[in-house]
């Protein structure tokens, strides 16, 4: 029921946001945006787990711009490592506030956040889920119009009783193929 879900939420977003966004653009009215990204990104996981090196972490966000300066993103991210006890699967759900200090006229970005999230792992079938908080730093571009290549830094702390126990994540993006305003 849930793969149908998404697949329904993708389609929609292929085909009915560029259509929102041409009617918008033909009135000339300003509008809010919503972006739709991918990312790429290798996840060093806190020394306490004793993880053997780093992983690969892939992800999917949803972006609102509320001001030119001003945006929200809604994340979703998955990495799986090997630890002492086992492989541990990570999916931080994580929702952030974001200020990017250039006009959006400019086609660079530069951006710091930070947010809160819901951390989900499993190691060899226990899960276990925790909250948690991040900060981000970042930096895009974009060479046309809603098209971003992006790279950014996220330092996160799973579970905010214990605060030592963060890891970083380091990778890159695309975004925009799917954005509207509205």
């Amino acid at each position: 029921m849930s793969k149908f879900i998404l697949m329904w939420m993708a389609v929609y977003f292929l085909f009915c946001f560029p259509s929102l966004k041409a009617q918008g653009e033909q009135k000339g009215e300003k509008k809010h945006q919503l972006t739709i990204n991918g990312k790429a990104l290798v996840y060093m996981p806190p020394a306490s787990e004793n993880a053997e090196g780093p992983s690969l972490m892939a992800g999917v966000g949803v972006k609102y711009d509320f001001t030119e300066h001003l945006s929200a993103e809604l994340c979703g991210e998955w990495t799986s490592y090997k630890v002492p006890q086992g492989i541990k699967t990570l999916i931080p759900i994580t929702a952030s506030l974001i200020y990017n200090f250039l006009p959006s006229a400019s086609p660079f970005q530069t951006y710091v956040g930070g947010g809160l999230g819901l951390y989900l792992s499993n190691i060899e079938g226990v899960n276990s889920s925790t909250f948690g908080y991040h900060v981000l730093i970042g930096l895009g571009w974009s060479p046309k119009g809603d098209f971003y290549l992006k790279c950014e830094a996220k330092y996160a702390i799973p579970d905010y009783k214990e605060p030592s126990a963060g890891g970083l994540s380091i990778g890159g993006g695309i975004s925009g193929s799917m954005s509207t305003t509205f």
